[in-house]
């Protein structure tokens, strides 16, 4: 079922968490709230829940109002059909994984037969069904999150909120049961709500991307537009871009570099009383030559980092100015500690974007 979220804002005494947010979640969708430690990503979704109580909202959940602050509306918890999965997998260690998943169903009073064979789907969607008399606290950390998961699927709720539910684990089974919430968000066609601080979690499991900062959604769109054109530079670091230099502007398609004075050519952009130049480290080319380019820098390697296929290279391109660049180890010649480098700068690969997106 869709989602729809109008006029959120959340306080707790007098600090604002969430301000006046809007935020729509279509049926069928998977969308992930995005953002850094306290930006108010999980509150939001605590308010969807009904944890959390909002100054002013109007909340739906497909057809249903679940709570509107105008008309005195705020409907229980276990009334409004949203399955949570949280980042500690609050399971039961005494009652077996059968049990657990078993348990918010027999609270509903479903009958013994119904709850049996819908326990048995759910373990088998999430590779469990041959552990459905285990103790629960026999359990890996990867086989309680899916237990979790499983929970919260029996229930075939409207919505499914997740909260950072990978954080705890190991990046390799963090890497692998990311791929399984897809597939199966894909498969079920689940409404879903994701909320991660990890861009590449983000990246990977969403439709649409919200990314928020100080209780607000700064920019929304599929992953492959907030990758490819963050609208701020805090935004583009918080995604990943290792390079971020303050510019002043020269023209429409010129900068000059804040530290040092030397001037780049660059794609147009939108003036901003503050600016900052943006370039991702592999985009950052190191050769042993000159290459002639009009953006083109000396610049001298201060450190180096082997990564297997890739090594990561620091570079001094003046006083108080040194980039990162990646190369692909099959790319060129291996530079070492003090060597003479050209940086060239591709203008396509650049972004001259305001610091902060405007309130």
């Amino acid at each position: 079922m869709k989602v729809d979220v109008h006029g959120l804002t959340l306080k707790y005494g007098d600090a604002v968490a969430v301000s006046d947010l809007d935020l729509a979640v279509n049926e069928g969708e998977s969308l992930v709230l995005l953002g850094q430690s306290g930006c108010g990503k999980t509150s939001t979704m605590r308010c969807i829940a009904g944890l959390e109580t909002p100054a002013s909202a109007v909340i739906t959940i497909g057809d249903q109002t679940v709570f509107d602050s105008g008309r005195g509306i705020n409907r229980a918890p276990n009334k409004r059909n949203v399955g949570m999965v949280f980042q500690s997998y609050a399971i039961w260690p005494h009652m077996t994984v059968f049990e657990n998943v078993a348990f918010p169903l027999k609270m509903k009073g479903r009958k013994k037969a119904e709850i049996n064979e819908a326990v048995h789907e759910t373990l088998e969607l999430v590779g469990l069904d041959h552990l459905a008399e285990r103790g629960a606290s026999l359990l890996s950390g990867g086989q309680m999150q899916r237990v979790a998961l499983a929970r919260s699927l029996a229930m075939q709720p409207s919505v499914l909120l997740l909260d950072e539910p990978l954080s705890n684990l190991d990046a390799r089974l963090r890497h692998r049961l990311r791929m399984e919430l897809r597939e199966l968000q894909l498969r079920l066609k689940l409404t879903s709500l994701y909320v991660t601080h990890d861009q590449d979690e983000a990246l990977a499991l969403a439709d649409r991307i919200a990314l928020m900062q100080a209780g607000r959604i700064v920019q929304i769109g599929e992953p492959h537009e907030i990758y490819a054109n963050p609208k701020s530079a805090s935004i583009a670091e918080f995604l990943g871009v290792d390079n971020v230099i303050p510019v002043t502007p020269e023209d429409t398609t010129c900068v000059q570099l804040t530290a040092t004075g030397q001037k780049l050519s660059v794609e147009p952009y939108e003036a901003a009383e503050t600016l900052r130049l943006c370039v991702r480290a592999e985009d950052v080319l190191l050769a042993a030559g000159g290459t002639g380019d009009v953006n083109a820098l000396p610049g001298t390697i201060v450190s180096f980092a082997f990564q297997g296929s890739t090594v990561a290279y620091r570079v001094r391109v003046g006083d108080g100015l040194e980039l990162d660049a990646v190369q692909m180890k099959s790319a060129g010649p291996l530079f070492g500690m003090n060597d003479a480098v050209t940086v060239s700068l591709p203008a396509r690969a650049m972004r001259v974007l305001p610091a902060e997106v405007a309130a």
